[in-house]
């Protein structure tokens, strides 16, 4: 294309100029090197989805910001009063369920507001699943004759019950107490194919769905949504109270938000919701009552072992979960300049509308960093939701623009033609068992197999108990080349990749990652068996050795590494040993 031409000459005659941009954090907001700078916006938009895709969909919110003003970009919060205002017995408001986000919570408060609550026995909340089709039914029945509220949670888990739901809420869509209104809350189905829920449900209600907020700024505000100034006033120890509340609200945001970074944020994928946040803060104002002093520990148990913890099922998870808890609440928190996050110190002693000004005044940019993280962690899953994006925009083109499609073919015929093209480049089948022979080749695989080839000999060779026994590892400043021969006791091993960080083999410690090194190379790491009371504990980040970057269910040993640093620093940064990326 005329715009683009020499772009490539420019490129290699200005090479370091273009990998400084390149490299650097936010390319989306640096200007172009040499008269590249002076192209309109689309175009640079071209170049950056060129050269930095991961970071497409920043350069897109921002140039639609600038097109069409920021209410395009800024997620709004439907009032629920105002749906309300337009349903009646006749029609239901549908909650479309999204990660994280709980409807029961605006509908109580909506509720609070109007006198339809529990304790009036003007609200009926009915959770869906183990029988409670027979109590949804008797509920319906009474809310319409007396005109109260029910909520009907998860109706996709009843499949088989939709069909009597959908003649119920015909039933009683005539006739009944003005008042009477039914609220709806469903999943929605993973594809077409799977819809299940009844048509007349679907056309006859007010359909809402409540996407989870994108980014920390804006989880950080909905976060405090579900509270208001009442709830800053709620307990007499005011600057405790209020400190430790926000510190949650921003804990929340954290957890929630490390979702996104797949495994690098979490190991598996939980449910984490405002429900757990808004108890929380409950438990917080019992326990300020119930004792003189701030009970730290007890606070850190509940919120991270019963509250959060109850969601989590992997141990390194737990770890994570408790770390952050034990970097937000502990008594620096009330002492002053205490930092959440690299540049957003703790807000003051301001009211409701005070910290969501704080919130947007001082909030530094969207960043791994704002969790913990570094800013690798967000490369990997900005390349895939970029790829996705670009891969909606072609399919929502009319299909006879796109280029190099034969005429007149059925969509069978294309994938038909595309999956002869890959038989036909697939090589031989692997011969198994010729494999399994070779596996005298000591890969990382083959070697934590072998790591129990290790205790025992050396438990035999020097008396030791083998059950107070345990691996212990160095990190050499050597490459497999270095090695001719195996040492005479213990292993070596190689082809270890490290992720969240890198190793400093000057200092031979774990250090900050490097820009866009993604998953630097370990050297040569010597394992040996040593009685468990002389293992080293100090100065050290238990790091865990998973089989690929899935992590969870690949985790296969813990490696015991030094540090300079906290070993917090790590946990946050979700920093672990890979065998294969």
């Amino acid at each position: 294309m005329d715009e683009f031409r020499g772009l490539d000459r420019d490129i290699e005659g200005s090479a370091k100029r273009w990998k400084k941009w390149v490299d650097s954090e936010c390319p989306e907001k640096e200007k172009l090197p040499q008269e590249w700078k002076s192209k309109s916006s689309f175009q640079k938009l071209i170049i950056l989805r060129a050269l930095r895709a991961d970071r497409m969909t920043y350069a897109l919110r921002n140039f639609v910001e600038e097109k069409l003003g920021s209410k395009y970009v800024d997620g709004t919060r439907t009032e629920l009063i105002k749906s309300y205002e337009e349903s009646s017995p006749a029609t239901p408001v549908f909650f479309i369920l999204s990660p994280g986000v709980d409807p029961l919570k605006d509908v109580e408060t909506l509720g609070k507001k109007l006198g339809f609550t529990i304790d009036s026995g003007k609200f009926h909340n009915i959770s869906l699943g183990q029988g409670q089709e027979i109590v949804a039914e008797e509920v319906l029945e009474k809310a319409a004759k007396h005109g109260h509220w029910v909520i009907l949670q998860n109706i996709h888990l009843v499949v088989k019950w939709l069909g009597t739901l959908e003649k119920l809420l015909e039933k009683y869509s005539k006739g009944s107490h003005s008042d009477y209104r039914v609220f709806i809350s469903a999943e929605p189905a993973p594809t077409p194919e799977e819809h299940i829920i009844p048509q007349g449900i679907l056309e006859n209600s007010i359909k809402i769905i409540n996407e989870p907020p994108t980014g920390m700024l804006a989880n950080l505000h909905a976060a405090l949504y579900n509270f208001d100034q009442d709830t800053l006033e709620l307990s007499a120890r005011e600057q405790e109270f209020k400190s430790i509340f926000f510190s949650l609200c921003y804990f929340h945001t954290c957890v929630c938000g490390r979702l996104k970074f797949g495994p690098q944020g979490w190991n598996r994928k939980y449910p984490f919701n405002v429900r757990d946040l808004t108890i929380c803060v409950d438990i917080l104002y019992n326990y300020l009552e119930a004792n003189s002093k701030v009970p730290w520990e007890d606070l850190r148990y509940l919120f991270g072992e019963i509250m959060y913890g109850g969601h989590i099922t992997d141990d390194w998870d737990r770890r994570l979960c408790y770390t952050y808890l034990e970097e937000f609440m502990s008594p620096s928190l009330l002492e002053g300049e205490f930092a959440l996050a690299p540049g957003f110190l703790a807000p003051p002693n301001v009211d409701y509308i005070g910290y969501h000004k704080y919130i947007d005044e001082m909030l530094p940019v969207e960043s791994p960093v704002l969790y913990g993280l570094h800013p690798n962690a967000e490369i990997d899953f900005l390349t895939v939701l970029s790829d996705n994006l670009f891969k909606t925009l072609l399919e929502m083109q009319p299909r006879n623009l796109l280029v190099g499609e034969v005429a007149g073919q059925s969509a069978e015929e294309k994938v038909k033609n595309v999956l002869d093209e890959i038989l036909e480049k697939l090589p031989e089948e692997f011969n198994m068992a010729e494999i399994m022979q070779k596996s005298a080749i000591r890969s990382p695989y083959v070697l934590v197999c072998f790591q129990e080839s290790i205790m025992q000999s050396m438990a035999r060779k020097n008396n030791w108990s083998l059950d107070k026994m345990c691996l212990t590892i160095d990190v050499t400043k050597k490459t497999r080349e270095d090695y001719g021969h195996p040492p005479r006791e213990g292993a070596y091993i190689c082809g270890l990749f490290m992720e969240g960080a890198r190793w400093d083999l000057q200092a031979g410690v774990i250090a900050e990652a490097r820009l866009k090194d993604l998953t630097p190379m370990m050297p040569v790491i010597f394992v040996k068996a040593i009685p468990a009371d002389r293992q080293e504990t100090k100065h050290i980040y238990k790091c865990p050795v998973y089989k690929t970057k899935i992590r969870g269910p690949t985790y296969v040993w813990t490696f015991n590494l030094k540090s300079k640093d906290k070993p917090a620093k790590w946990v946050l940064a979700g920093v672990a040993l890979l065998l294969a990326v």
